[in-house]
């Protein structure tokens, strides 16, 4: 409603805690943020996808060689949550490739990110990539051992896999 009424005033950008699925149609990536534009965008910009890639790639080369963002772990925590954000963006446009590498930075900013990690393995398995989402699980795991859900959607996928392969059978 604040959107409806206002958008004609002024730009809109958020900072997705949450997915709120009306939005995706009219985001773009803007920095760390997201830009919410007045009408639902028909694609992404190639030279704004390419903008957001140089961009993250040397902010993450920067934050990754600093020793105190290393041993902060709020912000890795945060900074993965950012650009798994503009990532889940990439997925629901169907840019597998610019998902894949955009959710490979949010786990390299925080490796134990159960966000990051289960939103790229869901990523893979909607490309039919089901071992490369198993692996990415077990090495989140392997991040946090303690965390059964982890363990269960490993099982969930193998299960699939073989209700799949018996179903090509």
């Amino acid at each position: 409603d604040i959107f409806e009424r206002n958008k004609h005033k002024h730009a809109f950008y958020v900072e997705e805690s949450y997915v709120i699925a009306w939005m995706y149609p009219y985001m773009e990536p803007h920095g760390l943020i997201l830009k919410i534009n007045k009408e639902p965008l028909p694609e992404l910009d190639p030279e704004k996808v390419k903008n957001d890639f140089d961009f993250w790639n040397w902010y993450c080369k920067r934050l990754l060689s600093d020793k105190k963002f290393l041993n902060d772990a709020v912000a890795r925590k945060t900074f993965s949550k950012l650009r798994c954000a503009i990532a889940g963006l990439y997925t629901y446009r169907r840019m597998f490739p610019e998902a894949e590498k955009a959710f490979q930075q949010a786990i390299d900013l925080y490796p134990a990110s159960p966000e990051a990690n289960f939103r790229m393995a869901d990523t893979l398995l909607q490309q039919g990539k089901t071992q490369e989402a198993i692996k990415v699980l077990q090495a989140n795991l392997k991040e946090d051992p303690k965390n059964d859900k982890i363990e269960n959607f490993i099982k969930q996928i193998q299960e699939m896999e073989k209700i799949n392969a018996r179903i090509n059978e």
